[in-house]
């Protein structure tokens, strides 16, 4: 099991990487990535939350988050643009966090998920 888990580590630490790359920037790329693995596979919970107490079109907002997000890591993985890949990721988390507080009734209503 736990050779398992340190080779998906390494694969993981080797997205988007390029010799070229500096420490830092092999450092950047490697967090954001996997980042946006574990918080995707996070919000696949949430989303099953929500989708648990019958509240269907806030619980497929973290879903299409959770899509974006890996799409955008294979496509990174592919492609090798830290710079789409880092963008994408900010507009998902920016935009569909703004539009679930929304969808659950503003500021005041939604900060009450957060408790």
């Amino acid at each position: 099991m736990d050779n398992q888990i340190e080779c998906l580590l390494k694969r993981v630490e080797r997205i988007g990487i390029v010799e070229s790359d500096s420490p830092d920037e092999r450092i950047r790329k490697t967090v954001l990535a996997a980042f946006a693995i574990i918080v995707g596979g996070a919000v696949v919970v949430w989303s099953v939350n929500y989708l648990a107490y019958d509240e269907k079109l806030v619980g497929s907002i973290p879903l299409g988050y959770a899509t974006g997000s890996f799409l955008s890591v294979a496509v990174f993985a592919g492609t090798k643009q830290f710079r789409w890949f880092r963008s994408t990721q900010l507009v998902l988390i920016l935009l569909l966090s703004f539009v679930v507080i929304e969808r659950l009734g503003g500021f005041v209503l939604g900060s009450g998920v957060i408790i």
